[in-house]
C-alpha cells in the first residue's frame, strides 16, 4: 500500500526531485482534486482546484474524483458527498462552474475510470459486482460490456469500440461486444493512462522496494519504452492534451501527520525531466488529477 511506503522525512522531497522548474511546459495547468480531512484525520469535505506553478485557483467545494477530461471546459467523474455516501457519475462544466449527476453506481470499485462519448451520450464506469457498464444518458439504460475479475481502472476509448482494464496486475485490452478478442499487452501493470490521442499508454509497474518505475506502451508497435525510476510508489497518471507531458501523484512523510504530504510532478516524455507542481500541507491528501 503506498502509505505504508511513508519515507522518514519530508527533507527528502528536494533530494528526490532536485530543482522545481518555472514553467508548467507545454500543458496549460492541472485541475486536481483534493480530500481535507478533519484535526483526526476523518474526511470534512472536498475541494476542486485549478493549478498552474504561478497560481493555484479553487473551483469549488465538492468532492469530485476519478476525473477523465472530456474536453477543456468539461470534465467527467465520480461524486459523492465523502465515504459511505452513495456515489454518482457526473459531469462539470468547469467555464460554468455546475456539475450535473448522470447515474448513481451501484457498486463502485476502488480503483474507478470513467469515460464518455464527446457529447456525454454515453458514460462508461466499473462496477464491482457487473463489470464495465456503458450508460445510455439518452435513454437511461445500462448495459454490462464485459464482467472481468478483480476489475481496475477500465477505460473505453471515445468511439466506444476498444476498452482497457487491469485485471490480476495485467493490462488488458478488448474490442467492445467482443469477448476473445486482444488479450494482455502489458504485465505486472500498477496503474496507467491512455493518451489523449489514444496512441500510447504510460504505465507503472511496482520494483523491488515497492517504487515505481515507469514505461511508455505504443499501441500500435506494441514496443515497451522505459521512462524512468522513481523512490516511491507514483499513483493518477494523467497525460497533457498535446502528449508531451504526463503527471503523477506520490506521497512522502509528514510530521505530525498520518496521511502525509502529497506531491504532485509533472513530466516531460521527451526528455524524463520532472519537477515538483504541488505539495499538500498536513492532513490533505488528492484522489484525482487531470494533466490540461
Amino acid at each position: 500500500m503506498i502509505r505504508s511506503r511513508l519515507i522518514a522525512s519530508a527533507i527528502a522531497v528536494c533530494m528526490m526531485f532536485g530543482t522545481v522548474a518555472c514553467g508548467m511546459g507545454n500543458s496549460n495547468g492541472i485541475l486536481l482534486t483534493k480530500r481535507v480531512s478533519s484535526g483526526n484525520g476523518q474526511f470534512d469535505h472536498g475541494e476542486l482546484y485549478q493549478k498552474s506553478f504561478g497560481s493555484m485557483k479553487k473551483v469549488d467545494d465538492i468532492y469530485l474524483k476519478d476525473l477523465t477530461k472530456l474536453d477543456d471546459n468539461t470534465v467527467v467523474g465520480v461524486y459523492s458527498e465523502g465515504p459511505g455516501t452513495p456515489r454518482y457519475v457526473a459531469s462539470y462544466d468547469l467555464k460554468a462552474g455546475t456539475m450535473t449527476k448522470i447515474t448513481e453506481i451501484e457498486n463502485d470499485i476502488e480503483n474507478q475510470r470513467i469515460s464518455a462519448n464527446a457529447d456525454l451520450s454515453e458514460v462508461y464506469y466499473g462496477d464491482k459486482e457487473k463489470g464495465i457498464v456503458k450508460y445510455d444518458t439518452v435513454s437511461g439504460e445500462s448495459e454490462t460490456l464485459m464482467a472481468p475479475e478483480k476489475l481496475k481502472e477500465p477505460v473505453v476509448t471515445r468511439d466506444g469500440k476498444t476498452m482497457f482494464y487491469i485485471s490480476d496486475w495485467n493490462l488488458i485490452t478488448r474490442e467492445v461486444g467482443k469477448k476473445v478478442s486482444g488479450g494482455i499487452i502489458a504485465s505486472n501493470v500498477h496503474t496507467y493512462a491512455l493518451s489523449n490521442d489514444e496512441k500510447f499508454i504510460i504505465f507503472t509497474r511496482l520494483g523491488r522496494e515497492y517504487n515505481s518505475i515507469l514505461y511508455k506502451l505504443d499501441l500500435e508497435t506494441g514496443e515497451e519504452t522505459y521512462l524512468k525510476k522513481l523512490d516511491n510508489q507514483a499513483e493518477m497518471i494523467s497525460i497533457s492534451s498535446d502528449n508531451t507531458e504526463f503527471a503523477y501523484v506520490t506521497y512522502t512523510a509528514a510530521f505530525f501527520s498520518s496521511w502525509g504530504r502529497t506531491v504532485l510532478n509533472v513530466c516531460d516524455l521527451k526528455t524524463g525531466k520532472s519537477k515538483v507542481a504541488f505539495r499538500s500541507g498536513f492532513a490533505a491528501y488528492i484522489p484525482s488529477i487531470i494533466l490540461f
